[in-house]
C-alpha cells in the first residue's frame, strides 16, 4: 500500500514530498488579451525569479523575485505595458524552465 500526503503552506500552495523539482505548469488562458495566471512548482523551499521576455529577449517584467516555500504557486500577469505577439517567461530557481505565451492586445 502507498501513502502520498499532501501538505498545506500557510499561502494554500500544495507540497508533495516525492516531487522535488521546480518547474513551470503552464498559463490559462493562452493566448490571452487582459491577464493570464502562471502555475509554477517549487520543488524544494528557495529563492525564485519570474520574469516575462519581449521576442527581443529582453526582460519586460519581474513578477516574482523572492523566497519561496516548496509548492505549487500562481501569479496573474495583467498584459498593460506588454507587447504584442509572442513573449516568453522564465522561471529560475534550482533549475530553469521556459515557457512561451501569445498575448493578442486589447
Amino acid at each position: 500500500m502507498k501513502i502520498q500526503f499532501r501538505l498545506r503552506s500557510p499561502t494554500g500552495s500544495e507540497e508533495t514530498p516525492e516531487n522535488g523539482k521546480t518547474d513551470l505548469l503552464g498559463n490559462y488562458p493562452n493566448p490571452f488579451t487582459d491577464a493570464t495566471v502562471i502555475s509554477y512548482q517549487v520543488g524544494r523551499p528557495s529563492h525564485i525569479v519570474l520574469e516575462v521576455f519581449n521576442t527581443l529577449g529582453q526582460s519586460v517584467r519581474t513578477l516574482a523575485d523572492h523566497h519561496h516555500p516548496a509548492g505549487k504557486h500562481t501569479t496573474i500577469l495583467n498584459a498593460d505595458g506588454l507587447s504584442t505577439g509572442t513573449n516568453s517567461y522564465r522561471l529560475t530557481g534550482d533549475e530553469i524552465a521556459k515557457r512561451t505565451l501569445q498575448y493578442l492586445g486589447k
